[in-house]
């Protein structure tokens, strides 16, 4: 199970269009209210030839009747071509969201504008760049910028390799944080991916990682967030020194409100089916140590700035109470730093 929703139509026009929609998002198969987490009322402004969405405005509510907003959103995709729009491919995308519809200026939350430099033959974003712009209490200001290579696609248009140079930009500057390359090997029915191996080094030209991870997400919720995700983390490229094992439980956690609940569990040792680290994870063993965080409140990006952590270690088979802490964050900036 990955998601359930309960989709009405209206406002469908001479071409069969959809001009309005209320998706409510359920976490179980069972539509009842216990497992309610959204509501989106969604209005699509503007189709291309292709039944392309250039313009939706969407609101997202977090009660079933629609009184509590989240956020409002406004989508605007534009298009290079007929062959990267046949696709679906948009040249530019620009995802702006607002705390409620009136947009003043002290409602912003963030603007995310993807912007495709170069499609191959078939219309498919090779050459990327993404810039973040995020609310610092004045105006919106340019937090974050990516630079994304995406190469070896399927037939599903899914990715097997991208490789991708994340800044921050401080006071207008971009300041190199990483270089990833990830192999993409398995994605889902939605196009998550579900197996995928993470190199990360310190720049685009070092040849030693900092670290390589092998990462298995299990069931995603609607937003594509992994209710279970498993990281194996290494010290070097061949994967014979093995740094930690991390299975992460999102089970009670709310990928819409950032709240409720994540438990992270480290353990000493992870199998893998044949023993080989590009295939499946079969088990984990060895108990070391978990947290159990609760987050109570979340800022509008996703920060915790309430959040209990409950830290147990496993001794002699038994989880052991070590430690608890009640955290409020506050004075969060455009990095998401507190």
């Amino acid at each position: 199970f990955s998601g359930m929703q309960d989709i009405a139509n209206d406002s469908i026009d001479i071409h069969d269009q959809t001009g309005h929609s209320i998706v409510k998002n359920y976490k179980a198969a069972a539509m009842t209210s216990s497992n309610f987490t959204t509501l989106d009322d969604i209005t699509y402004v503007k189709y291309d030839k292709f039944g392309n969405v250039e313009n939706q405005n969407i609101k997202t509510y977090t009660n079933e009747i629609a009184t509590v907003l989240k956020e409002y959103k406004e989508v605007a995709n534009t298009y290079k071509d007929d062959v990267s729009r046949k696709r679906g491919n948009a040249e530019t995308s620009t995802v702006s969201r607002w705390t409620d519809a009136t947009k003043t200026n002290d409602k912003w939350i963030d603007q995310t504008v993807m912007t495709t430099t170069l499609f191959d033959s078939q219309g498919r974003a090779i050459d990327q760049t993404q810039d973040i712009k995020v609310f610092n209490g004045t105006l919106l200001e340019l937090a974050f910028h990516n630079v994304i290579k995406n190469l070896d696609y399927d037939n599903r248009g899914d990715a097997g390799e991208q490789r991708i140079t994340s800044y921050k930009v401080v006071a207008g500057v971009n300041v190199l944080v990483d270089y990833k390359v990830m192999t993409n090997r398995t994605y889902d029915a939605s196009h998550n991916i579900t197996n995928q191996m993470v190199l990360t080094y310190s720049d685009s030209t070092s040849t030693t990682p900092l670290d390589v991870q092998e990462i298995r997400n299990i069931g995603m919720d609607s937003t594509g967030m992994a209710l279970t995700q498993v990281i194996v983390t290494y010290s070097d490229i061949t994967k014979l020194n093995r740094i930690g094992v991390k299975v992460i439980d999102n089970s009670g956690f709310s990928s819409t409100t950032n709240t409720g609940v994540r438990v992270i569990t480290n353990y000493s040792t992870v199998t893998f089916q044949n023993n080989d680290t590009t295939k499946a994870i079969t088990g984990y063993t060895g108990e070391l140590d978990r947290q159990t965080i609760t987050v109570l409140t979340a800022d509008n990006r996703g920060n915790a700035t309430h959040q209990t952590v409950l830290s147990e270690g496993y001794v002699n088979s038994v989880w052991v109470f070590s430690g608890m802490q009640d955290i409020a964050n506050d004075s969060i900036d455009i990095h998401d730093q507190t």
